[in-house]
């Protein structure tokens, strides 16, 4: 393992990244399969995990589809963290990150790193001048992937995620990345989901048995624009045989 993680301090729910070949890990393969089949265009695909509220497994479940994946040693994956205001069950707390640098997309933002980022024509063409932008990032070979955590925490997360830098940020990823991946705040809760939609390709949605409410649900798809709905997650979901599975 890096110096960042040890599968030790990994929760054991990151089933694609401790035993990605169990009956568990296998079953993210679905959404694997979902977003591989997502039509490209010019780079690679963003898809952002998206849930009515918190607490639902949003990050749990993008560690795990990224994983999935990165299982293809020819993908290029990048989890991204957009979610500014969660302060428990983060990217870093999934993964027990030690000697982890505490950069991220907020530092990005607000010291004006992403003013330095290639810019991106319409034709997806990057200037020359580029920043090294694994200063806010993560690269973990063993797992095939490049992670960017939260960052700082901001009292104006609307304003950094509204920032052109994080949108030349993503333009960047797009042009390096197969797949990016974004973790995201609650919808119905935060304005932040729609605020990014407009560089997300799809959106996931994830529905907690037991705690969505089909009122809680229409609320968080009237927020949303449709026809960027790939579909629904049904997480802790009771199986016939009287187990609950995570995904």
């Amino acid at each position: 393992m890096s110096e960042f993680f040890n599968k030790r301090t990994l929760n054991p729910r990151l089933v694609h990244l401790l035993r990605p070949h169990s009956g568990d890990a296998q079953r993210y393969q679905r959404l694997r399969l979902a977003v591989e089949n997502i039509p490209r265009k010019t780079g690679g695909v963003v898809v952002a995990i998206a849930s009515p509220s918190s607490g639902e497994g949003k990050t749990l479940t993008a560690i795990n589809l990224a994983g999935a994946l990165a299982q293809n040693p020819a993908s290029k994956v990048m989890l991204i963290e957009l979610d500014l205001r969660s302060t428990q069950g983060t990217l870093k707390d999934y993964l027990g990150a030690r000697k982890w640098s505490p950069r991220g997309v907020v530092d990005g933002v607000v010291e004006g790193l992403g003013d330095s980022i290639a810019d991106v024509d319409a034709e997806g063409a990057a200037s020359s001048a580029q920043i090294d932008w694994q200063q806010i990032a993560h690269s973990v070979p063993e797992f095939n992937l490049t992670l960017i955590p939260s960052g700082q925490k901001t009292e104006s997360p609307y304003e950094v995620l509204n920032s052109p830098q994080l949108e030349r940020l993503i333009n960047q990823a797009r042009l390096r990345f197969d797949y990016i991946i974004l973790d995201t705040a609650p919808v119905t809760l935060y304005p932040d989901t729609q605020l990014i939609s407009r560089w997300v390709d799809q959106f996931i949605v994830l529905v907690t048995a037991g705690m969505t409410s089909r009122k809680e649900l229409a609320a968080c798809l009237d927020l949303m624009v449709p026809e960027k709905v790939l579909g629904l997650v049904f997480n802790e979901c009771q199986h016939a045989d009287g187990e609950r599975h995570g995904y």
